[in-house]
């Protein structure tokens, strides 16, 4: 109870960062347009900065073993989901970009100042493996779900920057090497920033769109039950039969982050790639802006859930 009341802090400070982004587009003084130069911070030096400073820490074989049941984890998680949305498709007569929101969750932006506010920088380490499957996942199957061609092939996952970041931060853990400390010091600026640039895009993002009329919408409120509760509510129930946690004690805390990834509301990448790629970015904006504001509620409801069956 106390980490979902902590998380629920948490993320209401953040929601005042997304509040200061929504302000000032509404006040006139800046354009939805402009959260573009933000997002490229983000996703090309502040984010990368942090992820190759939470390999910054000793190797032991615990954390080997977590990084990688880890990550198993979350390929598994993507797979269910892409079987599962497929039958929904016809039931809730989903589009390939629907199926996307449901399917990529924010990961990245989101879960990452997250983990550092709530449980510390040493549990950092922690979303790398969902953020590997994320990556390489949404970069594949992602891209040609929402496009309907075939996917552009390994060079575009591999020169992801922030795979490229999570390599790096491989290469620094396995080797025992550290950064110096000038640049260390640098890049922990860079982290400091991730979260309040992160959301004041997000809020950015809102202040230009008719909120209105997506809150009027069943749909959306559908969409956002089935990304928030359902299919969270799913995979812990897989997770809590397949009795691993009970057999690897250590796995409870990164496996609590896997969790967080996997509740968080749909990937601000999934609206980016459908902008790009034709798809149906209306929906998928809406989907996002829905749920990330009822992801105040949700997230800390499945920590609890969680901590409940894992005690």
């Amino acid at each position: 109870m106390e980490l979902s009341l902590i998380l629920m802090s948490k993320m209401l400070a953040m929601m005042l960062w997304g509040a200061a982004g929504f302000a000032l587009v509404k006040a006139g003084l800046l354009k939805t347009e402009d959260s573009r130069i933000l997002s490229v911070l983000v996703i090309y030096l502040f984010c990368p900065s942090m992820l190759v400073r939470s390999f910054q820490i000793e190797l032991t074989d615990e954390r080997l073993f977590s990084l990688i049941a880890g990550t198993v984890f979350a390929f598994a998680v993507h797979f269910i989901w892409i079987a599962v949305t497929r039958v929904l498709t016809p039931v809730l007569h989903l589009n390939p970009t629907n199926r996307a929101s449901l399917i990529f969750t924010n990961s990245g932006n989101l879960i990452l100042p997250l983990v550092s506010m709530i449980l510390g920088d040493e549990y950092l380490f922690c979303t790398t493996s969902y953020l590997i499957a994320f990556n390489i996942m949404i970069w594949t199957y992602g891209v040609s779900l929402i496009s309907g061609r075939r996917p552009g092939g390994l060079r575009r996952i591999f020169l992801n920057v922030n795979l490229l970041a999570i390599f790096a931060g491989l290469i620094l853990l396995f080797t025992g090497l550290r950064l110096p400390s000038i640049i260390d010091t640098a890049c922990e600026g860079f982290q400091e920033m991730v979260g309040p640039a992160s959301m004041i895009v997000i809020g950015m993002i809102m202040g230009g769109t008719k909120l209105a009329e997506i809150f009027k919408t069943p749909r959306y409120y559908m969409l956002a039950l089935f990304r928030l509760i359902i299919l969270p509510l799913m995979i812990l129930l897989l997770l809590r039969l397949s009795g691993i946690i009970e057999l690897y004690p250590f796995l409870r805390e990164p496996f609590l982050i896997s969790m967080l990834a996997v509740a968080a509301p749909p990937a601000a990448l999934v609206t980016q790639i459908a902008v790009v790629w034709d798809g149906d970015a209306v929906s998928a904006g809406a989907c996002n802006v829905l749920s990330t504001v009822f992801s105040l509620f949700s997230m800390p409801l499945i920590v609890l859930i969680y901590q409940t069956l894992f005690a």
